[in-house]
């Protein structure tokens, strides 16, 4: 047989149209949250206090998933170490004490 409609193995088309998905990296942020509400009003009086008690920048953002207005020190860390160090900072008032470290993983693609 033979001719432009001859059945060609499956593997060799594969190979004829591989697909290259791009690299990945990721960077990994550790952020104090200390605080969360589902009332934006209370968030916003506790960034308020927040601001003053600690003198840092605080931020209060939406979580839609969570359906509560959380509030994070400002800005993020690049090591958790760092992030640690304020937590324990700030962990010797009350009003922190189940404050935490959250831990995102930014995924991007490489630029080729």
């Amino acid at each position: 047989m033979g001719g432009p409609y001859e059945r060609t193995p499956a593997y060799y088309l594969t190979s004829l149209f591989e697909i290259e998905e791009p690299e990945k990296t990721s960077d990994t942020i550790f952020t104090v949250q200390i605080g969360a509400f589902s009332n934006l009003e209370n968030a916003k009086k506790f960034a308020e206090f927040s601001r003053v008690k600690l003198k840092k920048e605080i931020k209060v953002e939406f979580k839609e998933r969570k359906n509560l207005y959380v509030v994070w020190i400002q800005p993020s860390f690049k090591s958790k170490v760092d992030a640690r160090i304020l937590l324990n900072e700030i962990s010797k008032y009350d009003e922190y004490r189940d404050a935490w470290i959250l831990t995102t993983i930014l995924i991007k693609n490489k630029k080729g």
